[in-house]
């Protein structure tokens, strides 16, 4: 919903550059032109405004994740939703020099986040057109429910016989009422399902008459109010544009430009004139401001002058086709310019960034920041990683696909500048090269020039495709594949930090491969999932820890407001996180009920 505003805000920039574009013009242009290509102009920009998504085009390749497979640990038991009882397995006691470390600290994790500007955005845009809609809505609603109370049948037998000769002429084969009304000032049709067509009380000719009902019933054929509710939704969705109001404006006086054109279409000089008559006979001192969802016969006199204008001109215009096209390829081009606009800024972010050397990632957590290492794939060539960062950039799928199969290049790597083929992906917000470079074992977990890995930027970002992809990979990069029956691949961290958020964190998105994937030696579960999407964690706090050597727990609190069908019960209840460090990093053991391991488990292997 967040990359909506975006999209939104950048769709009605480059819409309001057309928007004064065609109002420059349209004076040196409406001469040789009728008003219908201006119709058809704004039917376009309306249609362009109200749908500003920016749908990704997805090459959709079919990528197969490797099997997750695991081992079986006879000495050890998780202690999971499917288990809620405390393990009771023995334990084997060594001998051996133990480095204790307690932390105590409280740390909530919930499910919110701080609001952003794009959040806060969204709220005042949400509001805004809520308001703007509830108003039009309303006051079109009392108009309608006004005028029908104050309305009363056509009894003239004048009226009625000119109301059937129009209707038989137009083939209007819907009955459509017809009634004085003393609330309206200019003959008006109103409704969508049922509209109503309502007179002003007064005396009318038969020229009059025959000229009104042909206006308004030419709005009915056009299906007009249908066209002026689509205006009222553009300028709704835009209320924060004034040019979009503008532009409402001006397509509603179209709308009566074309109607004209239709009524007067082979049609006498003489007929023009009575037509201009009748116009200029409508109109009322008593006038109010035009509701906008109906059509009228007189909306006041600043439209006459054009009206006029457009009835007595017996000139042959052209119909403006080609002037449509030019402005619809315009809108569609500028409209897609602005909406990657930033992305080219972006990307110029990353041209700049300074280079910086890798930093080492060691098994134990009192790693420091300042030690580097060496690469360990041996020569980089800095030219050929240019090539495929640049081809990312340039969207060249065949090129990367290349460089994949030939197996010579790490993906894993910095080029010149810094870069790393899969986080320029996010620049790009191009999912498909993100798939196909996570497939082919790109490391989401690679941290970046600016200090966060490339899979929280991933999370970060207003894309819920790019989200879902990193969710399905991520658990999957930079582990270890153990198989055996059951399938399934775990995720080992190098600190106990790192497991126990990405544990939480896995609670908290009810996501049972992320947990099983972590908690290296559990029993796997084949309606897991199913089971934790039942499942409703609020919040949980992180109370406090232990390490000692290569065990650690973590002491948690589950705000549990749905249990689901699984062994949580509704409430806040204490769990405890027991982790193991094996030969590839830590993992977990599993979420306890029975409180802080004892002695016993600290002495076991």
């Amino acid at each position: 919903m967040l990359g909506f505003i975006t999209s939104l805000f950048e769709v009605s920039l480059g819409c309001s550059i057309v928007i004064v574009g065609l109002m420059l013009l349209s004076p040196m242009i409406q001469k040789h032109y009728g008003a219908k290509w201006k119709y058809w102009i704004w039917l376009l920009l309306a249609l362009r405004l109200l749908l500003p998504f920016d749908t990704p085009i997805l090459e959709g390749y079919d990528i197969e994740l490797p099997k997750i497979t695991m081992i079986r640990n006879s000495q050890a038991q998780q202690v999971s939703p499917f288990n809620a009882g405390q393990s009771g397995m023995p334990f084997q006691i060594v001998d051996s020099h133990i480095q204790k470390t307690t932390v105590n600290h409280q740390t909530l994790y919930t499910k919110s986040e701080p609001i952003t500007i794009k959040e806060v955005l969204l709220y005042i845009w949400v509001g805004g057109m809520l308001l703007y809609m509830l108003y039009h809505l309303m006051a079109y609603r009392y108009m309608r429910h006004q005028v029908l109370r104050w309305s009363r049948p056509i009894t003239n037998g004048c009226m009625l016989e000119e109301i059937d000769k129009v209707t038989t002429h137009m083939h209007i084969t819907k009955h459509i009422p017809c009634y004085i009304c003393e609330k309206v000032w200019t003959p008006m049709m109103i409704g969508f399902i049922k509209p109503v067509l309502l007179f002003p009380k007064g005396d009318y000719n038969k020229t009059q008459l025959h000229y009104i009902m042909k206006h308004e019933y030419m709005h009915y054929k056009r299906h007009d109010v249908w066209y002026k509710l689509l205006l009222l939704m553009v300028n709704g969705l835009h209320w924060f544009n004034p040019l979009v109001y503008i532009m409402r404006q001006h397509a509603t006086k179209d709308i009566e430009l074309c109607c004209d054109d239709d009524v007067v279409k082979g049609c006498t000089f003489e007929q023009r004139i009575q037509y201009g008559k009748t116009i200029l006979a409508s109109i009322s001192e008593q006038q109010k401001y035009p509701m906008a969802l109906c059509t009228y016969f007189n909306q006041g006199k600043k439209m006459v002058k054009d009206r006029l204008g457009g009835i007595i001109n017996m000139k042959k215009r052209r119909n403006g086709m080609v002037l449509f096209g030019a402005f619809g390829i315009c809108t569609l081009v500028i409209s897609g310019l602005l909406t990657f606009d930033h992305v080219t800024a972006k990307q110029m972010d990353i041209d700049i960034m300074p280079e910086k050397k890798p930093v080492a990632t060691t098994t134990d957590d009192t790693a420091t920041d300042d030690t580097t290492i060496e690469d360990s794939h041996g020569e980089v060539d800095p030219v050929a990683m240019d090539r495929l960062t640049n081809a990312v950039l340039s969207n060249d799928i065949r090129y990367v696909k290349d460089v994949i199969e030939e197996g010579n290049l790490d993906l894993n790597i910095q080029d010149s500048k810094g870069r790393y083929p899969l986080a320029v992906t996010l620049i790009m917000t191009n999912c498909d090269m993100a798939k196909l470079l996570l497939h082919a074992g790109a490391d989401p977990f690679v941290t970046t020039s600016d200090g966060e890995t490339i899979y929280d930027q991933a999370m970060a970002t207003d894309s819920k495709y790019f989200i879902e992809i990193f969710k399905q990979y991520g658990i999957h990069a930079k582990s270890e594949e153990v198989k055996d029956n059951e399938g399934g691949q775990h995720y080992f961290t190098t600190t106990t930090k790192e497991a126990v958020e990405f544990y939480i964190k896995a609670l908290l998105e009810s996501n049972y491969e992320a947990i099983y994937a972590i908690s290296y030696g559990s029993e796997y579960h084949t309606d897991g999932q199913d089971i934790y999407d039942t499942i409703q964690i609020k919040s949980v706090k992180l109370l406090h820890g232990e390490t000692r050597g290569n065990k650690a727990y973590y002491s948690l609190e589950l705000d549990i407001s749905d249990g689901g069908n699984s062994a949580f019960e509704t409430g806040i209840f204490p769990r405890w996180l027991y982790l193991n460090k094996g030969e590839q990093g830590w993992y977990a053991e599993g979420l306890m009920t029975s409180g802080a391991p004892d002695d016993t488990w600290w002495e076991s292997e």
